[in-house]
């Protein structure tokens, strides 16, 4: 549904799991697409060129205060040197493009993926599935219980 080749030779392919949030997230238009290509390999090749690992403060939209962020040094959280996965997983090596457009693209659509595990459960049980919210989503509910008397 989404396949992003980069540079180095290896090539992100969005999992099938990930397909409906994906859709949820950037709409059923396939020509919208190239655009979230030309966003995620920009914030990739930040990522990169930091030998840094996305947090979970960042994902692939665009921030009222610009790019200028992904400049400076002190924005990336953790490094390839810091991250577990590099230690356990990577056994030193530095990841490839696709593995960090991989965690960018998660880190975007994180809540949507998390409830979406949650529904893919809850019909697997038979349980009903909680709900993931974001930060802002759950201030902004508690703001309008307040508004609600509640």
């Amino acid at each position: 549904m989404f396949i992003v080749p980069f540079d180095d030779g290896s090539v992100f392919e969005l999992p099938e799991e990930w397909e409906p949030v994906f859709v949820d997230y950037f709409g059923p238009n396939p020509e919208s697409y190239k655009a979230v290509e030309v966003r995620l390999r920009f914030i990739t090749g930040k990522y990169m060129e930091h030998k840094a690992w996305p947090s979970k403060f960042d994902g692939i939209g665009v921030e009222i205060s610009g790019d200028e962020k992904y400049d400076e040094p002190n924005f990336y959280w953790e490094t390839w040197e810091d991250s577990l996965d590099y230690r356990q997983e990577w056994s030193g090596r530095a990841p490839t493009w696709s593995e960090v457009a991989e965690a960018v693209l998660y880190q975007q659509m994180r809540p949507g993926i998390l409830q979406k595990v949650l529904q893919d459960y809850a019909e697997k049980t038979g349980k009903p599935a909680p709900r993931v919210v974001t930060p802002r989503e759950l201030l902004r509910e508690l703001e309008d219980r307040q508004g609600d008397g509640a």
